[in-house]
């Protein structure tokens, strides 16, 4: 998979994140400034593009994390794919913005059983567990969203083991540690944590060898709920 060419675009959450797969090269830009992703999402593209020194043409597929998150920034970033793919006649590579989180968390810190949690507004959690197999995230049971302290563990897998992701245990932490085990009262969190674009390549790439990819009209956000929170 090394001659694949991948861009990834990531705007479920306060940060608007883009990466770029080269080859064995890669790239990566993050900008933190909610509600002006539709501002900077094209700019961080082009600069990408041309920091990589290739152009739309030379890719073999666009990465875009399609849900759970932000309703605007969802639509923007399945708009931005659709656009740049249709223009360019190449396959799109929608990733749960949940296992791109549970990948920053094996990346950085090599958790390898990992409840990622999104906030969600309206005093509930995107969330979803994820255990690694083979170096890439994959999910244990289905993606959610509800209460913090309704978060239900998959059976059959080691609990000592888990660790926690993202703004769903910042803000709710207490409540989510509440809803488990006792054991794991002292699981490791990791709140600062976003998924970020660059977490998306490995996984893109095992997806684009598996040819589990679909053509740009296809690019639609995943939202779980139906309840508009900007």
């Amino acid at each position: 998979m090394s001659n694949i060419n991948i861009l990834a675009l990531e705007t479920a959450t306060a940060l608007c994140s883009v990466a770029l797969r080269v080859g064995a090269h890669t790239y990566a830009l993050d900008e933190g400034q909610p509600f002006k992703h539709g501002e900077t999402i094209l700019t961080q593209v082009n600069n990408i593009l041309e920091t990589g020194g290739i152009g739309l043409s030379d890719l073999n597929a666009i990465a875009f994390g399609r849900g759970p998150g932000s309703f605007t920034g969802l639509r923007i970033a399945a708009a931005v794919t659709q656009g740049l793919a249709l223009g360019a006649n190449i396959p799109v590579i929608p990733i749960s913005s949940l296992q791109i989180l549970a990948q920053e968390a094996y990346q950085t810190h090599r958790a390898t059983q990992v409840i990622a949690a999104i906030d969600a507004r309206m005093g509930e959690i995107y969330w979803g567990c994820y255990a690694c197999i083979d170096g890439v995230m994959q999910l244990c049971g289905q993606e959610q969203v509800g209460m913090p302290d309704e978060l239900v563990l998959p059976d059959n897998i080691a609990l000592q083991a888990w660790r926690g992701a993202g703004s769903g245990w910042r803000e709710y932490g207490d409540k989510i540690i509440a809803s488990l085990p006792a054991v794991m009262a002292d699981l490791p969190v990791y709140p600062e944590l976003w998924p970020r674009a660059v977490a998306m390549l490995d996984i893109a790439e095992l997806r684009y060898a598996q040819q589990q990819f679909v053509t740009a009209e296809h690019a639609i956000p995943v939202y779980l709920r139906d309840d508009v929170v900007r």
